[in-house]
């Protein structure tokens, strides 16, 4: 039988006999390969080559082994002839065929797709289901972290390139021949490098260092270490650093090198010489583009040299650090045992004053573990790589590091990064606390676990179990202490005591964010970014070089002038910890020294020394006012208390009998904004008393953004909004008191329950006692208030209720009526209350405050739900806006004051947050009803109860933190659950959470799911923000946010930017009359920060209008709701002179003329409609006579 063989160049088919059995070949097949040819509308001739091999291997085996397996071809029968066309029926006919092919052969898939779902789970996917079942909450969890794990992990391709650029410095390397590099120590010129170290104004140091020589030697061995090592792997991050390790040749250095600042000169004039000839290559030849110097982990006397390569399309996503180290076995261990001293005193200048006998009394054990660490660093990561073995291990120190730099741990010098890290992985696997086989998951969880149990500044930790003598002795010299396995090397030696504090505490917070199953803690805790702004409630600020040095020599001792040699950030940092640690005790939790922020022209190795220190406060103690000292009877120690104190110790005898040495900082009845700042007083007292360093020369930020919320003019000094708020609410206690009592009623009243802002402590501006009353002209009684307060009554239930929503208001009404006539017959008090009833609500005037209470009953919910169904018989029940709104003032805000009141007592800093945002948002034209505040106090209370962070005690640092949640969430990916009292089952957030990611669209914007809703879940969003809104307030966030960064050590001279509009991008400007806006007691916006004059919306004390009378509020009203189609307004209720216009997008389009689109439009030549903006700013104008002065069309 023939076959039909296809040729790649022409249009001849090949026939080919068999000599072995016939094989008969059916037709179709043959016709099958002639059809689809047709089928795709190509001729035979057009077939290539790859077409040809694809055919020859797609059928019943190879084309090869079809030519095997003949002894005959076609080529020796000679039989070449073109193939004959096929008919059409037949044609037909076997594309019938061929679909039928094709139709089993994708029900056969199906089946086996079917059989691969429901086939029986094999033993690595029940082990997986079980260790997800047993360690996660959900498997959400485990499915976002092995995503993460992917995005961090180092492409191929990146990984490739590291390799290649490797083994092009190491042949580099061989191009500088022995004696490149021939000088003194003390002479620092490179071409086109700038010598690292600074000995510029230490004339002792170069007089030493005069004396002796660097030559260079060529060292072409090269080695990657640390997280991008091939066994480790555990490095990421944009651009991806890469750790070169080069030992220096023996012959570089000499035995004694260790002294005196030797070895860090000849380490840094090595780095010099490479850098200075990876810059003298030739375009062709190089492999670099740039370089420069950065003080290894923050500390100066160790730079690395950073190198970006030279090619373009990596330049970005790598860097190459190369770390220059002396060999192990150069210099004798013991030498930097921390009671040895390797600095001399010749270098501070005391040559003659001290022996060669008497160095061992000037131990420089942080100096000694600075060259340790480096001889040590090749033995350690050895060590490290025979240690972590399993891609778990890797996985979950990766994780680890997120979770750190997410933080800022790793940030400022030495601080808590990744190599302490891994060191602690490795040293928990070693002491079988965690094993290779367990998960990234458990491994995370066993790390904080351990971590917040440890002990590393009381007892220290060992990889050798080393005796408790040892570690005793170590900690003479150092704070924290972690020895490395040759129990000589202090990993820690230069950690700072209270930020290793400050990680065992978040470890112990992330612990309990991974037991609450009730939330998602994988964004809190992975993604999440925590700036050190946020995260401090008082940060300390020097930015004054020179004063640190005269500070340095006036009052450090020379003990620590030796230790910390050449690096003057790190004393004065020391001085300055010591000084304020002993001062304020029990008051401050961490006194952590944090990283300075840059200007783009700075370089870390020679910006000017400059102190940044974060405080956080301890809420149980910060705010005492007396500082207790010793006994009189103990002559020694009140001696020693008086001579710290500089004079502010005083002797006092206190009611329980004890006479003690004193500091008094404040009185009982100063305000809360007061003794907030007793901190503050106390630190500028000791700086002062002790360096000599005036207040002006100190950065403090601790209290700036309250000036938001500042009452003015205040009647207190620093009086706070936490006052006016409480004199509110114990008013209304009072007055809930008396009507409570009150008799001869139809329904006696069960409760009096407040929803407004003020008994949330989240009104920025409370009302205060300036409600008057007056008598009109015809004798009848009229309140003049700006800010009542509102509230509701509730009455005890009853069946009489009429069914007729008109009659339930009428009789609304008559309790009014009835309720003020009985407290108009209360005399036995003092201050008697006054009332007055209206048809929709009762006002009563109460020790100058004017209280506004209103009647809901459910049946009025019920009634405004019904609507009839199609058979226009049946009534049914949904939600509209009327219902909701009625609801939410009747039970929802009842019960969300009383929760957020509570969160208040439990953080006492809440409601001052709230009010600063609200300010901020106010301030950007964001007023209530385009950003509900409810949703602002959720978004907060979800940051104070969700967050793993401690609590902020000063309300700015919680304002920081607020900006910076607003700033960073996706809120299309987000959903906030505000689980007040744990009221929503963990079965109803998970239903929740799959809904919101199947069903986005039918979630408002901004979804906040709180046990308030009602179940009717993100209820509070559902009006607004809308989406707009929403990204508006996070550009916002986000400009504050860099604003901050950008402009951290002048923050407190830049508050007034934070709270200045931005009248840009808007179309209309509406210009109030300032004299008919409602007076305000804070500052308008764009007065925050300054010390001018208050406007004239503050000024005049008899400007109390009408009761509830906002000539402003009601113009917005009636602009938004006649005008809302066209435009969206923009308004500053904290007395704002301006009203801002934004057109709609969709209102600027051409309409066809329509009856429906005929409104707010005018006709043009081509017949279309376009919005008549002219006529729209006229209707503006005379819609708000008397109180626009004018409207100003913004071009």
């Amino acid at each position: 039988m023939n076959r039909v063989k296809k040729k790649s160049n022409g249009n001849l088919v090949l026939l080919k006999k068999k000599k072995s059995k016939k094989q008969h070949v059916p037709v179709e097949s043959d016709n099958d390969s002639y059809d689809s040819m047709v089928d795709n509308g190509t001729d035979e001739d057009d077939d290539n080559d790859d077409d040809g091999e694809a055919y020859g291997a797609g059928r019943n085996g190879t084309a090869a082994a079809d030519e095997n397996d003949s002894m005959d071809s076609g080529l020796e029968s000679g039989a070449l002839v073109r193939a004959p066309k096929p008919s059409k029926k037949g044609s037909k006919a076997l594309k019938r065929k061929v679909n039928d092919q094709e139709d089993e052969e994708a029900h056969r898939k199906r089946l086996k797709a079917m059989k691969e779902l429901y086939k029986p789970p094999t033993v690595e996917e029940l082990n997986r289901l079980k260790e997800t079942e047993n360690y996660y909450h959900s498997n959400l969890f485990r499915m976002q972290t092995e995503e993460l794990l992917k995005e961090v992990r180092v492409s191929t391709k990146v990984g490739r390139f590291m390799q290649v650029w490797v083994e092009e410095f190491k042949d580099f390397l061989q191009t500088i021949e022995d004696g490149a590099n021939d000088r003194w120590l003390h002479e620092q010129d490179y071409d086109g490098v700038q010598f690292p170290l600074q000995f510029a104004g230490l004339e002792h140091v170069e007089e030493v260092l005069g004396k002796e020589r660097f030559r260079y030697m060529q060292q072409r061995h090269v080695r990657v270490i640390g997280g991008c090592d091939n066994l480790l792997r555990t490095s990421f991050g944009k651009p991806l650093v890469v750790d070169v390790l080069l030992v220096m040749p023996e012959k570089c250095l000499h035995k004694e090198d260790y002294l005196n600042l030797r070895y860090h000169a000849k380490r840094a004039h090595y780095l010099c010489t490479v850098a200075e000839r990876l810059l003298q290559r030739s375009e062709n030849e190089k492999i670099v583009s740039n370089v420069r110097f950065e003080p290894l982990k923050g500390d100066r006397l160790k730079p690395v040299l950073v190198m970006e390569p030279a090619d373009e399309r990596f330049a970005r996503k790598v860097h190459f650090q190369l770390h220059v180290v002396a060999d192990s076995s150069k210099f004798p261990k013991k030498r930097f045992l921390p009671h040895r001293n390797n600095v001399r005193p010749v270098l501070i200048g005391q040559n003659e004053s001290v022996s060669a006998e008497e160095y061992e009394q000037f131990p420089t054990p942080h100096y000694n573990a600075s060259i340790l660490y480096d001889i040590r660093l090749v033995k350690n990561v050895e060590l490290l790589e025979s240690i972590i073995q399993s891609d778990s291990v890797r996985e979950a120190i990766v994780l680890l590091k997120v979770w750190v730099r997410q933080r800022h741990f790793d940030r400022g010098r030495y601080g808590f990064d990744g190599a302490l890290i891994t060191f602690y992985i490795a040293q928990l696997l070693q002491s079988k606390r965690i094993y290779l086989n367990m998960s990234s998951y458990q491994i995370i969880r066993l790390f904080w676990n351990q971590l917040a149990g440890s002990s590393w500044d009381k007892e220290g930790i060992s990889f050798d179990q080393s005796s408790r003598e040892t570690l005793a002795s170590f900690f003479r010299y150092y704070d924290v202490v972690f020895l490395d396995p040759l129990g000589t090397l202090n990993l820690t030696a230069n950690l700072p005591v209270d930020l290793y504090r400050r990680v065992r505490h978040e470890s112990a917070l992330a612990i309990r964010l991974l037991d609450n199953s009730k939330i998602n803690s994988f964004m809190a805790l992975f993604l999440a970014s925590y700036p050190s702004f946020a995260q401090y409630d008082h940060i300390l600020t020097v930015n004054n070089s020179q004063l640190i040095v005269d500070t340095i020599e006036s009052f450090a001792e020379n003990v620590d002038k030796l230790d910390y040699f050449g690096d003057a950030l790190a004393l004065f940092t020391r001085m300055v910890e010591r000084l304020i640690r002993k001062g304020l005790g029990a008051r401050v939790s961490y006194l952590v020294p944090l990283a300075g922020t840059l200007n783009s022209t700075e370089c870390l190795m020679t910006v000017k020394p400059r102190l940044v220190l974060g405080i956080s406060l301890n809420g149980a103690e910060a705010f005492n006012l007396v500082d207790k000292g010793p006994e009189a009877i103990d002559a020694v120690a009140s001696e020693a208390f008086r001579a710290f104190w500089h004079g502010k110790a005083e002797l006092r005898r206190f009611k329980d009998g004890s006479i003690t040495e004193s500091c008094v900082w404040g009185e009982a009845s100063h305000p809360i904004g007061q003794k907030r700042l007793i901190v503050r007083t106390i630190v500028l007292f000791l700086l002062q008393a002790h360096f000599d360093i005036p207040e002006q020369k100190i950065a403090y930020l601790a209290e700036q953004f309250e000036a938001a919320i500042t009452p003015y003019p205040a009647q207190l000094v620093h009086e706070t909004i936490e006052e006016r708020s409480l004199a509110v609410i114990r008013t209304f206690d009072s007055l809930g008191r008396i009507m409570r009592d009150l008799d001869d009623l139809p329904l006696t009243i069960n409760a009096i329950l407040g929803t407004d802002p003020v008994f949330r402590y989240t009104d920025p501006d409370p009302p205060r006692p300036n409600a008057r009353v007056v008598r009109s002209a015809n004798g009848q009684m009229v309140f003049l208030s700006a800010k009542p307060v509102h509230a509701t009554i509730q009455l005890e239930a009853s069946g009489k209720w009429p069914a007729d929503l008109e009659a339930i208001r009428r009789l609304k009404t008559a309790f009014y009526l009835r309720i003020s006539d009985r407290i108009r017959s209360v005399r036995e008090m003092d201050a008697r209350p006054l009332a007055q009833a209206y048809n929709d609500y009762l006002d009563v005037f109460y020790e100058k405050y004017l209280f506004r209470f209103e009647i809901i009953h459910q049946r009025e919910i019920s009634i405004l739900r019904e609507y009839l169904s199609e058979n226009k018989v049946t009534r049914l029940q949904r939600d509209n806006d009327e219902s909701i709104a009625l609801e939410m003032r009747a039970t929802i805000l009842p019960k969300l004051t009383g929760i957020l009141h509570g969160l208040h007592q439990q953080y006492f800093s809440f409601g001052s947050v709230a009010s600063i945002a609200k300010r901020w948002l106010y301030s950007q034209m964001i007023d209530p009803y385009l950003w509900p505040d409810e949703c602002t106090e959720l978004l907060l209370a979800a940051l104070y109860l969700n967050q793993p962070l401690q609590p902020p005690i000063q309300p700015q640092t919680g304002f920081l933190r607020w900006l910076q949640f607003i700033a960073s969430t996706d809120w299309s990916k987000e959903m906030i659950v505000v689980n007040l009292n744990d009221e929503i089952a963990s079965a109803t957030i998970d239903e929740l959470e799959k809904q919101f990611f199947e069903r986005r669209q039918t979630f408002p914007p901004l979804t906040i799911v709180t046990p308030c809703d009602g179940g009717k879940y993100g209820l509070f969003g559902r009006r607004a923000p809308t989406i707009e809104i929403l990204n508006r307030v996070t550009l916002l966030a986000q400009a504050a946010v860099q604003l901050i960064e950008t402009n951290f050590r002048t923050l407190q001279n830049k508050i007034q930017d934070f709270f200045t509009p931005s009248l840009e991008g808007y179309n209309v400007i509406i210009h109030l009359g300032t004299k008919i806006i409602t007076r305000i007691g804070i500052r308008n916006s764009y007065e925050i920060g300054t010390y001018k004059k208050p406007g004239v919306s503050m000024q005049s004390a008899q400007k109390e209008p009408a009761a509830g009378l906002d000539p402003v509020r009601f113009y917005l009203q009636e602009l938004r709701e006649a005008y809302r189609q066209f435009a969206i307004f923009f308004y500053d209720p904290c007395g704002g002179e301006r009203i801002a216009v934004l057109w709609r997008p969709q209102a600027l389009e051409e309409k066809p003329f329509t009856t429906s689109n005929v409104n707010g439009r005018k006709f043009t030549a081509d017949g279309t409609l376009q919005l008549n903006v002219d006529a729209l700013l006229r209707d503006f104008e005379i819609l708000g006579e008397g109180l626009v002065s004018r409207v100003e069309r913004v071009q």
